[in-house]
């Protein structure tokens, strides 16, 4: 085996499945095609493109969110090299993550209704995933309806963001940019003024060893 280079100057058609996926590495060997996966916070790797490692994600909304372990991907990258002879496109200790694209995704049988289009987010469920009612890390779009009752899995719009909830999805790109703006602002505020307590506290500690000098 020898490395070789593809370099295309044009279009590149593929009529395989409408998603994207890159190896990474499990730490639990039982997570399959359209779990819901975040980063193993314990898993400290070596490898220049696999020091980081994924599980099941069992917090809703948490920024460690990584995304959906495809099905059968139309493209993966970081394959094994011996995938070019025997088709093994998976190490044993890797599963494909959707970088972009559609993917069946698990849902939690707990969830709330989903319509078309509504965000989706990790559910407490270890690898499966519910409809996001507030603001936080979603892993995409739903492609499906589904009620309770309904199947294990639906069609997903792979898209990982902060989603802002249901009460400001509306709000125009400006307003939110507003939104964020007031809360850092808030934020700057509260800071100013534990910084003016710090610098009177020291002030104060200034007065009192000059006193003690004297």
């Amino acid at each position: 085996w020898s490395r070789r280079y593809l370099t295309i100057s044009g279009t590149l058609t593929q009529s395989g499945n409408p998603d994207i996926a890159e190896n990474i590495i499990v730490t639990d060997s039982s997570i399959e095609a359209g779990d819901v996966v975040m980063l193993d916070s314990d898993f400290q790797g070596t490898e220049p493109y696999n020091k980081a490692a994924g599980k099941k994600a069992d917090v809703s909304y948490s920024s460690k969110l990584l995304g959906v372990i495809s099905t059968d991907p139309g493209i993966i990258l970081n394959a094994p090299k011996s995938s070019i002879t025997d088709d093994k496109r998976s190490h044993n200790n890797e599963r494909p993550l959707v970088l972009s694209g559609r993917v069946p995704v698990k849902i939690d049988s707990e969830s709330e209704a989903i319509s078309v289009g509504d965000f989706l987010t990790s559910s407490n469920k270890p690898g499966y995933a519910k409809k996001a009612t507030k603001s936080g890390y979603v892993i995409g779009k739903a492609l499906e309806n589904w009620n309770v009752g309904g199947p294990d899995k639906i069609d997903l719009f792979v898209n990982l963001i902060y989603y802002f909830g249901p009460a400001e999805s509306n709000i125009s790109w400006n307003d939110q940019l507003d939104i964020l703006a007031s809360r850092s602002k808030t934020q700057s505020n509260a800071l100013l003024e534990l910084r003016q307590e710090f610098r009177s506290e020291i002030d104060a500690l200034k007065v009192r060893l000059d006193r003690l000098e004297k």
